[in-house]
């Protein structure tokens, strides 16, 4: 375990390092994300300037959802930037170069890129944190919350781009499916039906992403904590055993490329 997160620390420096190399392009594209963001967050703020409460949510409880579900979204794409690419990787056979590697390959692959822009969203959701929760241990909280909620949505997503073994691309399903979880995740979970509740705790599981990461910064709570990290487990589990299972399927694409 301990030798996986220096592999991961190790390679996201590189990654950093390399997109830092075009510092003003880096720049824009981290403060023009945090523009983005400050913008949909004044769009809550003004409807909270006519509503007291949306569902039993008030303010400050959909301001920490917001800044949970923009950290998490930023850890991932900082961290498993890659992901996004997974279809393209597996339909154009470009997973030959990672397979000579002695990595793993199914880490190998999702964290060999990062999302420059990405870094403005998380900057983003810790300065909101700090100004809804102050210097507390709450910020600690939140932000190791993030971490492992990045890591379900990684898994996720990387399940859904893992079909592309089967089907050829499912480049477009497996965006349907991540838009489909920040989407939602953005909205207070009472607002929904108690059918569709269900299905954000199992098939589409936005409830491990938003409601419950702030849930228990909230009201912190052992039983939740370790179902959190349980659902987690399971992900990664899961989204290791599609992708392995449709490497056997995998046919080289003859390729001698650049690490992408």
């Amino acid at each position: 375990m301990a030798k996986t997160a220096r592999f991961v620390w190790e390679q996201m420096k590189v990654n950093v390092l390399a997109a830092m190399e075009y510092r003003v392009s880096f720049l824009t594209q981290v403060v023009f994300m945090l523009l983005n963001d400050i913008l949909l967050l004044f769009f809550w703020w003004v409807l909270f300037q006519r509503f007291d409460e949306v569902a039993g949510w008030q303010q400050h409880d959909v301001f920490l959802l917001y800044a949970m579900v923009a950290g998490t979204f930023g850890l991932a794409s900082a961290i498993f930037g890659n992901t996004g690419r997974l279809s393209t990787i597996i339909a154009e056979g470009q997973l030959d170069y990672y397979l000579a590697l002695p990595k793993d390959v199914w880490l190998n692959v999702l964290i060999s890129r990062s999302s420059a822009s990405a870094i403005g969203d998380f900057v983003f959701a810790f300065t909101l944190c700090i100004f809804l929760l102050g210097f507390s241990v709450q910020v600690l909280l939140a932000v190791l919350c993030m971490l492992i909620a990045a890591v379900l949505y990684t898994a996720l997503v990387a399940m859904a781009h893992s079909l592309s073994f089967y089907l050829g691309n499912a480049e477009q399903i497996a965006s349907l499916f991540s838009e489909a979880i920040m989407n939602f995740g953005l909205y207070p979970i009472s607002i929904f039906s108690l059918t569709v509740r269900v299905l954000f705790f199992t098939v589409i599981p936005v409830a491990f992403i938003s409601y419950v990461p702030v849930t228990l910064v909230r009201n912190f709570t052992w039983p939740l904590f370790a179902l959190f990290l349980a659902a987690t487990v399971l992900g990664v589990s899961l989204s290791r055993w599609v992708f392995y299972a449709g490497l056997r399927r995998y046919e080289s694409g003859n390729l001698v490329a650049p690490r992408m």
